[in-house]
């Protein structure tokens, strides 16, 4: 689910001290909207997926909330693994040209490997859902010498 021109996940990532190798993306992701609201100068939404991956459970939550005026947004994601939070990451930024961001994006060392979301602020879009050949997250295992 890359936007054209949004390049691909990177084969290998050496963090921190080790190799990770990109894995393939097992099964498509459906994300829900859970509450979309848009009222007066503020709109927001909740998005969320469920899957399972290496025998562990895991709930992602992005929330993303935009304000009129200014023109300020900012994006929170959360993911969960067996029902404990694992990671958190937030974005940020303003019309005037001002941004934030703390953990983004999002990368999380779990019991599965080395999960990283793949989408932008500005270019998710809560209709469209994931496919394998393109999905939300790039997993990594840890490459073992040999």
């Amino acid at each position: 689910m890359r936007e054209l021109g949004q390049p691909a996940p990177p084969q290998t990532l050496n963090v921190p001290g080790k190799v990770w190798l990109l894995q393939k993306w097992p099964v498509p992701l459906v994300f829900t909207e859970v509450t979309p609201i848009n009222s007066g100068g503020t709109y927001h939404h909740h998005v969320h997926t469920c899957f399972n991956l290496a025998g562990h459970h895991y709930h992602f939550d992005h929330f993303y909330l935009g304000l009129y005026g200014a023109g300020r947004g900012q994006a929170i994601v959360s993911l969960f693994e067996d029902g404990q939070l694992v990671g958190k990451a937030l974005k940020g930024g303003t019309a005037l040209g001002f941004g934030w961001n703390y953990g983004w994006p999002l990368k999380v060392y779990c019991k599965a490997g080395l999960l990283r979301y793949n989408y932008d602020v500005g270019h998710f879009d809560p209709e469209r859902n994931s496919d394998a050949s393109q999905p939300a997250f790039a997993w990594y295992t840890e490459k073992h010498a040999l």
